[in-house]
């Protein structure tokens, strides 16, 4: 498939999906049977990791680039692929933002 195809499909599955392009294309592609495959989910990893992925791919262009390159290069070095602890790792990391810079919080008023 040429290079122009496989970002035509990539366009339409994004569509359907109601996900857009630029999300597609930036986020992970990973094979859902290749994680499966060595997965402790059994039957209900495929749907698991199918919803996973599409959650990922909603959130994906809010996300930080930094918090998306990090916890995009632990799971590839964990040797098991999987889109659930991707998933983990971007809210684990969006957590520590919080903690670390708690939204500021609204004066309470008082009647006097």
């Amino acid at each position: 498939m040429s290079i122009q195809a496989t970002r035509c499909a990539i366009a339409i599955a994004a569509s359907v999906a109601g996900i857009s392009p630029a999300a597609a294309a930036g986020a992970p592609r990973w094979d859902v049977g290749e994680i499966c495959a060595s997965s402790s989910l059994g039957p209900t990893c495929p749907t698991i990791e199918s919803q996973n992925r599409r959650t990922l791919l909603l959130r994906w262009e809010a996300l930080p680039t930094g918090d998306r390159e990090a916890c995009t290069a632990v799971v590839i070095s964990s040797g098991k692929l999987s889109y659930k602890q991707l998933l983990n790792c971007l809210e684990e990391r969006q957590l520590k933002a919080l903690e670390a810079d708690p939204l500021p919080t609204t004066p309470q008023h008082t009647k006097s």
